[in-house]
């Protein structure tokens, strides 16, 4: 091969340069225009026919998403996934019901494990401690419950926002220790918890959460910290650290979820509260400042009032222009 100091003393010539052009000619294959769309990792082993069944159930879950926007709910949406069967689905409800945790996991499971009214009476925590004015009356065993065919369509927790689809009346909730819950955004702290507790086999999820994501986004509550042989701290679960985790994938249906909750910012979200002035904190730091600095020349602090929010707002005053207080 020739160094650079002979090619400088003896260049190529014109011809040679010339017959190698063709070599140097773009393919004819059209450049995408567009990103190719981004499909979710695909582990060893896996067949098409497992893979088209995820996504059925991530479409699925989109769809209570595009539910829950078109309801002015963050548009997050899951279903829980028995043997291959859809027995709850789940919504964002945190505007209707103000209320935070009403997350479309928590209304999935609710729907499930929600008990109905029996003979009117409503089922308290303590059946012992039931009213005065129902005393003689007896609730119904849950072993004299009979098998009901599939409930309606309305049957749930706040239908629309939590649909069980589970024939049973009632559901154990060891039944979530063999289901597969598809959500179109990663599991919040709150929820990745839940759903350890309550021991889920498996998670797939679209849309990292990098604010409050508990499995693997910010924490990963799914996972322990370190081996651990101890059973649960009590027979019935909730022992804390020490149930088994449980598998997560992300990425299924990540550009569409992306794509909602998007749209979901950008318009205004009318249940939002509102937010508190500081004029009224403004003008009384002001005026503090002003007596630790001893300025009495020519102003003086404002007068200044308790509002029903419980602030100092200045009171206006037609004959002193000292109330014009900018708030930094």
């Amino acid at each position: 091969m020739e160094s650079s100091s002979e090619l400088k003393e003896n260049p190529p010539l014109g011809e040679s340069l010339s017959a190698g052009i063709h070599l140097l000619s773009l393919s004819d294959t059209p450049v995408p225009l567009k990103n190719l769309e981004i499909q979710p990792p695909v582990p060893p082993g896996r067949t098409e026919e497992e893979r088209q069944a995820h996504q059925k159930f991530t479409n699925e879950a989109l769809e209570m998403a595009r539910l829950a926007l078109r309801t002015n709910e963050t548009p997050v949406g899951c279903v829980l996934v028995h043997k291959g069967i859809i027995i709850a689905r789940g919504m964002n409800a945190t505007n209707v019901t103000r209320n935070g945790t009403r997350h479309a996991e928590f209304m999935a499971i609710a729907a499930l494990l929600a008990r109905p009214l029996l003979d009117g009476i409503p089922r308290t925590a303590d059946a012992s401690a039931e009213p005065s004015n129902l005393k003689g009356l007896q609730y119904k065993s849950e072993a004299s419950m009979e098998i009901e065919p599939s409930p309606p369509a309305n049957h749930g927790y706040l239908y629309p926002y939590g649909q069980k689809l589970h024939p049973s009346l009632i559901v154990d909730r060891s039944i979530i220790q063999e289901c597969v819950l598809y959500v179109t955004v990663e599991p919040c702290v709150m929820c990745a918890s839940l759903l350890r507790q309550l021991q889920i086999r498996k998670v797939f999820f679209g849309a990292v959460n990098d604010k409050f994501g508990g499995t693997g986004g910010v924490f990963s509550i799914h996972q322990n910290s370190g081996l651990s042989n101890m059973e649960s701290a009590m027979p019935d679960g909730d022992g804390g650290n020490i149930e088994p985790g449980f598998e997560v994938e992300g990425g299924w249906g990540r550009d569409e979820a992306v794509g909602l909750l998007r749209r979901f910012y950008v318009q205004e979200n009318g249940r939002a509260p509102i937010p508190r002035k500081k004029e009224g904190r403004a003008a009384r730091l002001a005026a503090l400042e002003r007596d630790a600095n001893g300025n009495s020349t020519g102003t003086h602090a404002p007068h200044l009032t308790e509002g029903v929010d419980g602030i100092n707002h200045p009171l206006q005053d037609e004959q002193d222009n000292t109330v014009g207080l900018k708030a930094v």
